[in-house]
């Protein structure tokens, strides 16, 4: 029987160990409940997982809280990765009258500043080719606006646990070009589901921008009556083109048209799962198979239930 193995940052006599990480959430969590702990609000803490002599590194972030209790005294240690920083960052100007403002400026480039605002500085990204003409941001977060701009783009921004932010093409599920890492081993399945579902379909995009610009994306589905659409409104002022609206109608269009297909797994815990990964699972016993994308990773460690990994796998 392997040993499990866990390490947290200046803390020992961990009672329990919970980390999440999901392709929609602001930023991963990790919550520790432990014996001892020199950890205060704000500090850097990492944690690694696994077994004895086979473990990873599974986070990286910043102390949020830390409550204390007694008898016996405890910690209870709440940390979230970086890109908390952008959403705790509000963009608020001094002078009401002159906000933040850029003109010509291309949508990662501007992603990168807001940003820096909050002191994420390790920036990644990939080109949606998308220039604002003119942009102004006040009274917002700076992941409030950034992930806005992403939403509406089809494009994706999150940190990775080395805490650098990326802003790429990655949807919530299986790309063209998608190579799977690894397969899940289903010998040590606790239990699975399989859930397939039009709730998120959507085959009408419907865009307005500035001045009366507007545009629409549509398309049959197999998976709804004939003639029957399923529609989402995209809207923001900063798209003032044509153009624009064109591209922001096709690439929605591309991302939402699609059946729902989702396995929830528990397995016997592996830390070496990650959320945006791809992997394949192939499970008879609901019908599972091929490649799928992980949009979600929940690692769980207790004195009653031991090492317990929680996918969500998505098509």
């Amino acid at each position: 029987m392997y040993r499990i193995y866990h390490s947290v940052t200046n803390t020992s006599g961990i009672i329990s160990l919970k980390f999440q990480e999901a392709h929609q959430d602001t930023a991963p969590m990790l919550i520790i409940e432990a014996e001892s702990t020199s950890l205060t609000n704000g500090d850097a803490v990492s944690c690694d997982l696994g077994y004895v002599g086979d473990y990873n590194t599974i986070f990286s972030g910043y102390v949020k809280e830390v409550t204390r209790s007694t008898p016996p005294t405890t910690y209870k240690i709440s940390a979230y990765g970086v890109m908390v920083r952008a959403s705790d960052y509000f963009i608020a100007a001094t002078n009401p009258d002159r906000p933040f403002s850029r003109s010509r400026i291309d949508a990662e480039d501007l992603v990168q500043e807001l940003l820096a605002m909050a002191g994420i500085t390790s920036f990644g990204s990939e080109s949606p080719s998308f220039t604002f003409l003119n942009v102004e941001v006040n009274l917002a977060s700076a992941y409030e606006y950034c992930h806005g701009i992403a939403n509406t783009l089809a494009w994706y921004l999150y940190a990775d646990k080395n805490n650098k932010a990326w802003f790429v093409e990655r949807w919530d599920g299986l790309m063209a070009g998608d190579t799977p890492t690894k397969t899940v081993d289903t010998t040590k399945m606790i239990s699975a589901s399989r859930n397939i579902s039009t709730r998120d379909l959507r085959n009408r995009i419907v865009v307005y921008g500035t001045s009366g610009i507007h545009a629409e994306a549509k398309a049959s589905s197999s998976h709804l009556p004939y003639g029957f659409y399923q529609s989402v409104v995209v809207s923001a002022e900063w798209i003032t083109n044509q153009t624009q609206a064109n591209l922001i109608a096709t690439k929605n269009l591309a991302l939402l048209n699609k059946l729902g297909e989702t396995c929830q797994i528990s397995i016997l815990g592996d830390s070496s799962y990650e959320a945006r990964q791809v992997v394949t699972f192939n499970y008879s016993s609901i019908g599972a198979s091929g490649d799928w994308y992980v949009e979600s990773v929940d690692h769980s460690v207790t004195s009653t239930g031991g090492f317990i990994t929680t996918l969500s796998l998505k098509k």
